[in-house]
């Protein structure tokens, strides 16, 4: 499902299963899951809060875990999702400088 061009003020968004383009948040909590795919194109978020659940949560664990692993492994793991690791920011400030 698309949304387009829709401001959204004071409510709860739910993100998962859905693609919002050019829409306005302004003071929403946007909530992603994990359980679909979402889009999100040219939008503004204005005083917002996020929040992670479920699945997506779980996954933010586990990529928090990765800054205790080695860079070997972290670059490895970038380069499985075809990120480039070399224009990330590094992920923990304990990583020796490049």
């Amino acid at each position: 499902m698309t949304i387009s061009e829709v401001t959204f003020t004071g409510e709860t968004v739910e993100l998962d299963g859905r693609s919002f383009e050019g829409c306005r948040f302004v003071g929403c909590r946007i909530v992603y899951r994990g359980e679909a795919e979402t889009s999100l194109t040219r939008n503004a978020f204005e005083d917002c809060t996020f929040a992670l659940e479920g699945a997506a949560s779980m996954t933010m664990g586990f990529l928090k875990g990765l800054t205790g692993s080695s860079d070997g492994f972290l670059v490895t793991f970038l380069r499985a999702l075809e990120l480039e690791p070399e224009r990330l920011v590094r992920l923990s400030s304990a990583d020796p400088a490049p």
